[in-house]
């Protein structure tokens, strides 16, 4: 989970991270997590959510839990994801890594 201070910059910075949906600490301070360890976005799963588009402090995909499970699900059990991450590519120009963040 994108907890405060749990991600490791040296794992995480330019990268797309997933973080899980939680109870424990809310999506706005998730996102704050992933800015600090230096990630490009967060996709983030959630079960509500009512932030206001002047809330988002970096690009940032929210997801309810069930396509959240599918985003993960494509990431994880591709054949060409390695260790949890894989390469997004739209063109050479825009292309983004998504590492996944196991509870």
């Amino acid at each position: 989970m994108c907890d405060a201070s749990a991600l490791d910059q040296n794992e995480v910075a330019g990268k797309v991270v997933l973080c899980d949906n939680s109870s424990k600490i809310d999506v706005y301070y998730q996102m704050e997590e992933v800015e600090r360890a230096g990630a490009y976005a967060g996709i983030f799963l959630v079960d509500i959510s009512d932030l206001q588009p002047n809330d988002f402090i970096i690009p940032s995909l929210i997801l309810d839990n069930a396509s959240g499970t599918l985003v993960r699900k494509y990431v994880t059990e591709d054949s060409k994801a390695k260790d949890g991450q894989k390469k997004i590519e739209a063109d050479e120009e825009h292309a983004a890594q998504i590492l996944v963040l196991k509870n």
